[in-house]
């Protein structure tokens, strides 16, 4: 995180399946390895499938279409701190921010489910 802060994610019901589907022929430490032994999946692999698919885009621009389509209101009905929490962007001025410790789990649950 550019923060340098934790972000917990609350996963989604069908990420949790590919996951859990992932770990049933598991052969490496990492849920998607790379082709290459005991190496991760590269942070350019998006984008390269991305590229491979004649797509003019970037990954980034996954970020900003679902804080499109998060935002919504006909399509979500989510509050926009939810939605901004979700992103990992901060909420509020400097003394909101100072008092704020929940973190909304449940509703990004139900948001990264929606």
């Amino acid at each position: 995180m550019k923060a340098g802060a934790a972000h917990i994610v609350p996963l989604s019901d069908r990420v949790l399946q590919i996951v859990e589907g992932q770990l049933g022929d598991r052969q490496s430490q990492y849920v998607f390895p790379s082709f290459k032994d005991g190496r991760p999946l590269c942070t350019k692999a998006m984008l390269d499938v991305l590229e491979e698919l004649g797509v003019d885009g970037t990954v980034h621009g996954f970020r900003s279409t679902f804080r499109d389509w998060a935002g919504d209101l006909m399509a979500t009905r989510f509050p926009r701190d939810v939605v901004e929490l979700v992103l990992a962007h901060t909420v509020g001025n400097a003394t909101e921010r100072a008092h704020r410790r929940g973190t909304a789990l449940k509703e990004r649950a139900e948001l990264m489910n929606a």
